[in-house]
């Protein structure tokens, strides 16, 4: 079985590169910064997995995903002010039970369970639609 082929966006101490290259099929950022988006959509693209800084950008356009989504984050405030955001995954169709805190959120928003449900589908296949016609 293949391994997973994984983009480093910067270097990160030996230790830690070599318990990374034994792992997986690496392939590290050669800039010594950042990458921009479409550059890092670029390098990700046709990868298994994203291992990434937290002075990366990662968004909608980077991970590629459009519509709803339920991103599941550790957030930390210091006492800086400054805040840390720690992505563990992204779930293109969570659960969706009575008890899902979406349902909560969208409430708020003035939407009923059904309502917002028919936002997604709508969404969805107007996606189809454009993606068929090739725009």
């Amino acid at each position: 079985m293949a391994s997973s082929r994984v983009f480093l966006t910067r270097e990160l101490p030996p230790a830690a590169m070599v318990a990374l290259r034994a792992g997986c099929d690496l392939t590290v950022n050669p800039h010594d910064r950042p990458l921009t988006t479409p550059e890092l959509v670029k390098a990700a693209t046709g990868m298994d997995g994203l291992l990434c800084l937290l002075t990366d950008r990662i968004d909608a356009e980077v991970l590629d995903i459009q519509g709803y989504a339920r991103i599941d984050a550790f957030v930390r405030v210091r006492q800086s002010g400054a805040v840390e955001v720690i992505v563990i995954e992204v779930n293109s169709l969570p659960g969706m039970t009575p008890a899902t805190c979406i349902f909560h959120q969208t409430a708020l928003a003035g939407y009923t369970p059904y309502q917002f449900v028919d936002r997604i589908l709508e969404f969805g296949k107007a996606r189809a639609e454009r993606v068929a016609l090739g725009a």
